[in-house]
């Protein structure tokens, strides 16, 4: 598709021009017409379980093609905060863990982990004289538990050197957990080739999208520590087998 194509599926670039404030999107011709049709449901229906979840699991399918992961990998969750504390609550800090954060996180996950167990803040100027690698690796040690990192930082866009962090993760046995919210629908985003263990995004900025809507991704193959603690109806295998 061509640019000028492409544009003119988002009605409001006619006679407004949108700045991309990593928030929002613009929304198209596609959305517009899906919020419709989910109206239209309501008013004709009632409660039209059958294509409601059939749509999640479209979306699922399609999460996991533009992530390169697995669609049993990928959980759908209404906020990058709600990801972000399944993803947390996974690991068991109880034997005295930390958590190794940067202190330029985007809040959606800065305050859950701020909210958690003792956590250690790689700060902005220690990145600044030692380079953000070595920031982080003075932080990691035996007692982290986990180590997250921002795929590109929502104050620059600049894109952080997550597998170079993730060697020294690794190095103590720590997981890996990465924000790519302010990445996904602006570079590609390939989990195969990413060493992470969970990976937030969500549709509501640069993949055009709507709030409310966002994407945990969790490696096969890594077991939680302990059992979900904000678990419900959807959080069963067969939300229908009461």
């Amino acid at each position: 598709m061509d640019p000028d194509r492409f544009r003119a599926q988002f009605p409001s670039l006619a006679d407004t021009t949108h700045l991309a404030s990593c928030s929002q999107g613009a929304v198209s011709t596609q959305v517009t017409a899906a919020l419709g049709e989910l109206a239209y449901s309501l008013r004709d229906q009632g409660a039209p379980w059958g294509p409601w979840m059939a749509e999640v699991e479209r979306l699922r399918v399609a999460a996991a093609g533009f992530l390169h992961a697995q669609p049993d990998e990928i959980a759908l969750v209404p906020s990058a905060s709600h990801a972000a504390f399944q993803a947390v609550n996974a690991v068991d800090f109880d034997d005295g863990g930390v958590i190794v954060s940067m202190e330029s996180e985007f809040p959606s996950v800065g305050q859950v982990l701020h909210a958690q167990r003792p956590i250690r803040w790689v700060r902005q100027d220690a990145m600044r004289s030692l380079g953000v690698i070595e920031a982080y690796r003075a932080q990691i040690d035996e007692s982290t538990r986990l180590v997250s990192i921002p795929f590109a930082l929502y104050t620059n866009g600049s894109l952080q050197p997550v597998n170079e962090i993730a060697k020294h993760a690794r190095a103590v046995g720590a997981r890996v957990l990465v924000d790519a919210y302010q990445a996904v629908g602006v570079v590609p985003v390939d989990v195969t080739r990413l060493d992470c263990d969970y990976l937030i995004t969500g549709t509501l900025k640069y993949l055009l999208g709507l709030p409310g809507i966002a994407v945990l991704f969790a490696r096969s193959g890594v077991a939680d520590h302990q059992p979900p603690r904000m678990t419900g109806w959807f959080g069963r295998v067969d939300p229908f087998d009461f």
